[in-house]
Order: C-alpha cells, then sequence, then structure tokens
C-alpha cells in the first residue's frame, strides 16, 4: 500500500508533506495504540469482584486484598501483552492513505461539479480516457479503504465490549496480534493533516 499511495501523494502534494505525514501518522498510530493498550488495562482491572464484596474475609483483609488483587491482576496483564511491541509501518502508511483518500474524494466532487455544470450549459458530458481512468481509480480506491477502515473497527469496537469472559477480557487487546487502534489512529491523523496543511493545496510544478 506504501508504493501505489506514497507515489500519489509524492506527485500530488511533495516529498515533504509525504515525509511529514508518514513520520506523524506513525507516531499518532503509536500514541493511540498505547491509550488503547491503557484502556483495556483498566478494564482487565475490574474484571474480578472487589474485595469489598467478599463478606466477612474482605472486612478482615481490608485494604490489603485489594492491592493484592490489582497487583496480580497487573503481573498477569503485563506477562500477557509485554511481548506484543508495536513494529511495522502500519499506522504511518495509514495516514498516507488518508491524505489520498482525502484529496480523491474532493477530486471526485470537483468532477461531479464540472459535468453538472457542462450539462447546465448544455455541453457534451462525456469524459475522456484519462479522466474515466482517474474516476475509477478514486472510486475503487474509495471502496477499498472503506472496506479496509471496517476491518480495522470492527474488532475495534468488539473489543471494548464489557460484557466479555476472564479469557476474552485478557485477550481483548491484541486478540489477533494486529494494532487496529495504532491503524485508526494514523488514519485520523492524515485526515487532520490533509484538512489543516493540504485542503485546497496545489504543486505550483504541476
Amino acid at each position: 500500500m506504501l508504493i501505489p499511495n506514497g507515489y500519489h501523494v509524492h506527485r500530488r502534494f511533495g516529498r515533504k508533506h509525504l515525509l511529514a505525514a508518514f513520520f506523524g501518522g506513525g507516531i499518532a498510530g503509536n500514541l493511540s495504540q498505547f491509550w488503547f493498550y491503557i484502556f483495556h488495562q483498566i478494564q482487565w482491572g475490574t474484571v474480578l469482584p472487589s474485595p469489598k464484596s467478599w463478606g466477612i474475609l474482605g472486612d478482615f483483609l481490608g485494604n490489603k486484598a485489594e492491592i493484592w488483587q490489582r497487583l496480580a491482576l497487573d503481573k498477569v496483564f503485563t506477562s500477557v501483552h509485554k511481548a506484543k511491541p508495536c513494529r511495522g509501518a502500519s499506522a504511518a502508511i495509514s495516514s498516507i492513505v488518508a491524505i489520498e483518500t482525502c484529496a480523491n474524494v474532493v477530486s471526485l466532487y470537483g468532477k461531479y461539479k464540472e459535468l453538472r455544470r457542462r450539462r447546465e450549459l448544455g455541453i457534451a458530458d462525456e469524459w475522456d480516457n484519462r479522466t474515466t481512468k482517474e474516476v475509477l481509480y478514486e472510486v475503487c480506491h474509495l471502496w477499498f479503504v472503506i472496506s479496509v477502515l471496517l476491518a480495522d473497527l470492527i474488532p475495534l469496537f468488539d473489543s471494548t465490549r464489557t460484557s466479555k469472559g476472564l479469557f476474552d477480557s485478557l485477550v481483548a487487546y491484541s486478540s489477533d496480534g494486529i494494532g487496529h487502534a495504532a491503524h485508526i489512529g494514523g488514519f485520523l491523523f492524515g485526515m487532520v493533516y490533509y484538512l489543516v496543511m493540504l485542503s485546497g493545496y496545489r504543486r505550483e510544478n504541476r
């Protein structure tokens, strides 16, 4: 995905913006995955009943029981997930894909407005071969991105369900070994970068 999307982003906006989006998306993706880790660690900490609900035993042990339980749960969580670092550049690539997607949406909207204008003026609305290929690419790319986003969002939302069992709660952070939160974080960074830095951008040497 890096080569085709990176090529189009480089051609449209230049090397500086390509590199900024790549590194910024990587950082944003890692931060997103880190916060997702913290969220699941907090969720895992509430998977067992509080010692206060243990009755007489809970009253006898007092705060020590809560401390022991919290330490034990933290130990289990970190032991399971400590060997799962963020590796690869998928979050950075997601940022570039987001920029290409935003640019394609703007391009499609521009072509649609031009088509309406030509029809209102009574001008023939047939597109040349190049424009037809551009529309086909932009539409196919948009549907591809939607399918990729759904592939990340569905397991992401499913992992946040509170009605999970003990084992499912433990592995919810990374049940398939894929950093879905990192992908979404990188994609959101790319969208924001496009809106802030590239909206209405035109390369002088195009």
